[in-house]
């Protein structure tokens, strides 16, 4: 069943209210998200990646990054992707 952007965007702010994460320069949140996805979920990237684009974008005017999970406080790290892969694998799929 395919869920409403409004249901999937309040969860996803949810989720990463939980974990700390809160987004800032969405378009660079998504680097590195396809090396995480097993790669039977990679054919569903494209379904996914202009609302998670939109999404990204409107949240990052509003949020910032913890700086634990940044090298730079603008992209996250390693840590940062995989807890950001995690939430949109449990939300998207």
């Amino acid at each position: 069943m395919r869920r409403e952007l409004a249901e999937v965007r309040n969860e996803l702010r949810r989720e990463l209210s939980a974990v700390g994460v809160e987004l800032q320069h969405g378009d660079n949140i998504i680097q590195g998200l396809r090396e995480q996805l097993e790669p039977h979920t990679a054919t569903n990237i494209p379904h996914i990646d202009s609302p998670l684009s939109t999404l990204s974008q409107h949240l990052a005017y509003n949020h910032d990054i913890l700086p634990d999970l940044t090298y730079d406080h603008m992209h996250l790290n390693k840590q940062g992707v995989k807890g950001f892969a995690k939430i949109l694998k449990d939300t998207a799929f």
